[in-house]
């Protein structure tokens, strides 16, 4: 991990970042893992979601009822964004900027759904039997719909956070195979 270096990044990692176990469990969580950038799983696969903090105002917007939206940096970017950045996270309604050092694992557990643009977080997510909504291109994406739902259209996403929630069916042969192939 990429260590803090000055006194300035770790105030703002205090400021703008919650313990995981100062989350309001009132609430239901989506889980959206930021990626890192500059990265081919946002670049290339992604290109329509290089402005992740358009991403979340998106997913956010489209949040059902009573849900939040976890935001998580990836751990190779931690101390390399500006604090500008979490500071325009941390201002779209219904997000919480969960601290990077937390367990992704953690994170997912306590979540719904993960929302990912591609990236290793689908599978860990689908491993711990919980649905996936993927936007961008990934090799996962060819598991069945009712286990990692794709779509390319984020006007959609509502209707596709909704299918995920209720339709997901974990089926550990289907995973199996995929993972002997």
């Amino acid at each position: 991990l990429r260590v803090f270096n000055s006194k300035f990044q770790l105030l703002y990692l205090n400021k703008y970042f919650t313990k995981i176990t100062h989350i309001d469990k009132s609430y239901n969580y989506i889980f959206y893992p930021l990626h890192a950038e500059p990265e081919i799983s946002v670049s290339i696969f992604s290109p329509f979601y290089e402005n992740q903090i358009e991403v979340i105002r998106n997913v956010c917007k489209n949040l059902p009822a009573n849900f939040k939206l976890i935001v998580k940096e990836h751990p190779r970017n931690i101390g390399r964004r500006k604090s500008g950045y979490y500071k325009k996270i941390c201002q779209i309604p219904n997000v919480v900027l969960v601290n990077p050092f937390e367990s992704s694992r953690k994170v997912i557990l306590l979540s719904k759904l993960s929302i990912v643009l591609s990236g290793f977080i689908a599978f860990e997510t689908i491993m711990l039997n919980k649905p996936v909504l993927s936007l961008g291109n990934a090799m996962y994406n060819m598991l069945p719909k009712s286990m990692i739902n794709n779509t390319n259209n984020i006007k959609d996403i509502f209707k596709e956070i909704k299918f995920c929630l209720t339709n997901f069916k974990y089926d550990e042969k289907i995973i199996y195979k995929y993972l002997k192939s």
